[in-house]
């Protein structure tokens, strides 16, 4: 729904949206690092070097490459495509994952980066390095005016 261009879809997922991002907002983001994500599609084409994007939806990505050698996730066969990222945003949520070995990052919705370049690691697998940006103006309002003191 999130990468939908029609955005009136979303509507019926709001309550649930702004519940799921008031956490998210709450959890401080993990210190500037490199963070993992593996497609399993060869997505080199749709990424030019040097230019801008942004991902609409939340976006899993973790902080070990093992993680990836999961058949579930990137595996070592097929069309591939592992997104190297220097991240500043991210939120670790290693300690609300049931999967706890995962050191899973999550992106939220409208993250934005430049791709720093592109490489053919084998046949079939392209390694793509995206740098987080911060954005010309909010792509993400907070759900909540201020966080609460506790």
């Amino acid at each position: 729904m999130l990468r939908d261009s029609d955005r009136r879809k979303l509507k019926p997922w709001f309550p649930y949206l702004k519940l799921f991002l008031t956490a998210l907002f709450k959890i401080q983001p993990c210190p500037a690092k490199i963070i993992y994500r593996g497609v399993k599609a060869d997505l080199h084409l749709k990424y030019r070097d040097g230019e801008r994007y942004i991902w609409w939806a939340f976006s899993s990505c973790t902080l070990s490459l093992k993680v990836l050698e999961q058949p579930m996730y990137l595996g070592d066969s097929g069309p591939r495509t592992l997104f190297n990222i220097e991240c500043m945003n991210g939120k670790a949520i290693k300690s609300h994952s049931y999967y706890k070995t995962e050191d899973e990052i999550l992106l939220l919705p409208g993250f934005y980066f430049e791709v720093v370049g592109k490489a053919k690691a084998a046949n079939d697998l392209h390694i793509i390095h995206l740098r987080e940006l911060c954005p010309p103006h909010v792509l993400l309002e907070p759900p909540f005016s201020s966080i609460p003191s506790t």
